[in-house]
């Protein structure tokens, strides 16, 4: 591993892929998150905006019990603030592949805002109708367990049939983690959609807990993060909450409606570090599967040792000339 350049295309152990993963964030900090925050930007600003209106009316419970009128914008508030906190995950997903993309073929980290976001737009409908797709077989995947688990439930099994379905149900979740890399890392077309599917199950035969373990480890690290920057909010509505008889001052609830928009924003932008962890899995599962980048580097072995052949063959007839 140079100090100016991570080789994605490599077998590495778990701890290497974890390591990895943050050397790579490290070496492309700027240049990607700069990338990320102006493409995720116009989903990420009004989601964060929204969650502020949603939290504070959360706190106040007074606009869930006053009736339908009162009732009916905070349901379209949190169906908003759920669709743009999905679209702007997204964004941030494909702008880190495309970013890949990009410094794989460069082997460069100095990648421009322009270069990603000229690669995200041609991808993004595609993209979008893929995971679109998927996530119907998810959701089929959710109905039919759910009607096979009650009629299991009948027959006096249900405890089983739940351990069983939810068992299905996260092997499914982690398999489906692979399918924007795939998509976007190997130029997939939105109607290869099974082709994606069956592709990730092949990538993942044999290594799903090592695929489960390098998410939830750095979902956890994310996860934390999140949760320490909401460490001096949360301690100043305890502390109030304890010192006026369990109320809170409407200026708390603001600044705490504020807060939940600044870790919702900062939420999205720290998913990057999942999905270059889950990056770093599929090149190492495409690397011990058919060795890509070995095989890559062979045929540029081969390049070089023809043009230094053509060369040397050229020298030769010059001498021959004079």
């Amino acid at each position: 591993m140079r100090n100016n350049y991570v080789n994605l295309k490599k077998v590495r152990s778990f701890g290497e892929k974890f390591n990895a993963t943050f050397e790579f964030l490290r070496l492309v900090f700027k240049p990607l998150m700069k990338a990320v925050f102006i493409i995720s930007l116009p989903l990420a600003l009004p989601a964060s905006l929204l969650m502020v209106l949603f939290y504070k009316n959360l706190i106040n419970f007074a606009s869930l019990i006053n009736g339908v009128e009162s009732n009916g914008p905070f349901i379209y508030n949190s169906i908003a603030v759920w669709v743009l906190t999905v679209g702007a995950y997204f964004l941030v997903t494909i702008t880190l592949l495309e970013y890949i993309n990009l410094y794989n073929e460069k082997q460069s980290k100095d990648i421009s805002v322009e270069e990603v976001w000229g690669r995200v737009r041609k991808i993004l409908l595609p993209a979008g109708f893929m995971v679109f797709i998927i996530s119907i077989s998810y959701l089929l995947v959710i109905f039919i367990g759910s009607f096979f688990t009650a009629l299991v439930g009948v027959s006096g099994l249900l405890f089983l049939a739940v351990i069983l379905f939810a068992i299905l149900l996260i092997y499914f979740s982690i398999v489906i983690t692979l399918a924007l890399p795939v998509f976007v890392l190997e130029n997939r077309k939105s109607y290869e959609f099974v082709d994606v599917l069956k592709r990730c199950f092949f990538l993942i035969k044999g290594k799903w807990w090592s695929t489960f373990g390098i998410i939830f480890i750095t979902s956890i690290i994310v996860s934390v993060v999140v949760n320490v920057i909401s460490i001096p909010i949360s301690m100043m509505s305890i502390g109030e909450t304890f010192s006026n008889e369990g109320q809170i001052s409407s200026s708390l609830i603001d600044l705490m409606s504020i807060f939940s928009g600044f870790t919702t924003f900062a939420s999205i932008l720290l998913s990057v570090i999942p999905m270059i962890a889950i990056s770093f899995q599929y090149f190492n599962l495409t690397e011990l599967k058919e060795a890509k980048g070995l095989m890559e580097k062979i045929a540029s072995i081969k390049e070089d040792e023809s043009a230094f052949s053509q060369f040397k063959t050229g020298d030769k007839e010059d001498d021959e000339r004079y």
